[in-house]
């Protein structure tokens, strides 16, 4: 069954992104290698999801489609993931909203964020996560939340320094790698880097 799960994970059809970290990776002239896809069919996770069309909030001009491989998560929050899987296919009178249930997105995910009434893509955030916000290894491009456009692909420097590749603001100028601790990491600029080297691989 874990086979199956990650299988869905990695083949899901007609959804942006493409090319979900499974590598290798275009920088430019660059071209790494991951080992995303190792790390995800390796787990122990429990369950796969699909939670599609969400609004975040009562208030929020943001819908949310997640894909998720749960792992570690109590009986107690595999049931309000499967309550609002099922409220995202049925779409009831009663709303359920995403912010409510985000504490219990822990595992390999991929969080497409797109505006509700123009359909734009805002976000993308693909990897691990703990509790809703992203830790270990990943990738993000951010569009909406930050002062100026980052992408990032690498391991997460929430709680440690942390190797990766950033492409910031619309120059798309290519930053690569020591990146600073932060607990809101990635940044939005080149404060962000704490030690520029070459990066030939993020295996």
């Amino acid at each position: 069954m874990g086979t199956v799960y990650a299988k869905n994970f990695f083949d899901t059809k007609g959804h942006f992104p493409v090319g979900y970290l499974t590598g290798p990776l275009k920088f430019g002239e660059l071209s790494l290698k991951t080992s995303f896809k190792t790390q995800v069919q390796s787990s122990e996770y429990q369950s796969y999801f699909v939670i599609a069309g969400v609004e975040y909030s009562a208030t929020s001009l943001w819908n949310y489609d997640v894909y998720i491989l749960t792992i570690g998560l109590s009986t107690e929050a595999l049931a309000e993931l499967t309550k609002i899987a099922a409220w995202s296919v049925a779409k009831t009178t009663t709303k359920l909203y995403w912010t409510d249930y985000e504490k219990y997105c822990t595992g390999h995910a991929r969080i497409i964020q797109h505006h509700k009434s123009s359909k734009d893509i805002g976000a993308f955030r693909e990897g691990y996560f703990t509790a809703g916000v992203q830790s270990k290894f990943g990738r993000v491009m951010d569009n909406i939340s930050k002062s100026t456009m980052i992408s990032y692909t690498g391991n997460w420097a929430t709680s440690s320094t942390a190797n990766g590749i950033a492409v910031i603001s619309s120059s798309y100028t290519v930053f690569q790698g020591t990146f600073n601790s932060n607990s809101n990491f990635p940044l939005s600029g080149l404060d962000s880097l704490k030690t520029e080297k070459t990066i030939t691989t993020l295996e």
